[in-house]
């Protein structure tokens, strides 16, 4: 049995939503390969898709909530959502509900090491050679379908 896939983008919504996000070229001619590939590709076999390598329960979150002066961000979440942060406003945390930030905050600690804690889309306008450097790195884009797109 085959499964046939109609994308709902093509090419000139893939461009324009690159153009409108700002991104450097390299990352729209990234998106308009993955395309490519994404009409000739399989969909994954879950059987064979190695999700140990997704480090699913790699990310929590810290325990101890810090005083912050700005948590209105937070208050437009589900409250599932806010459940997981705990109380207060706690650091080192970017939330974004669908593609907007609704909440970030980094301590002063990782500043001063020089990290960069930001999302995706401002980190590939502001960062792009750091960004480039790792991106596609950990799953190859010709993987199947899915990492296609």
């Amino acid at each position: 049995m085959t499964t046939e896939t109609i994308f709902p983008i093509d090419r000139q919504t893939v461009t324009e939503l690159s153009r409108k996000a700002g991104e450097p070229e390299w990352l729209s001619a990234l998106r308009l390969k993955g395309l490519e590939l994404a009409e000739s590709l399989d969909l994954p076999k879950v059987e064979k898709t190695r999700i140990d390598r997704w480090k699913l329960d790699a990310y929590g979150l810290p325990a101890a909530a810090v005083d912050c002066e700005d948590c209105d961000g937070l208050e437009k979440l589900p409250e599932e959502a806010r459940a997981l942060l705990g109380e207060g406003c706690p650091d080192n945390v970017l939330v974004q509900q669908n593609a907007r930030i609704v909440y970030a905050s980094a301590s002063e600690e990782i500043a001063k090491q020089g990290v960069i804690f930001t999302d995706l889309e401002t980190a590939v306008r502001e960062h792009g050679d750091l960004v480039k450097k790792y991106f596609l790195k950990a799953v190859a884009q010709d993987e199947n379908r899915l990492t296609a797109l």
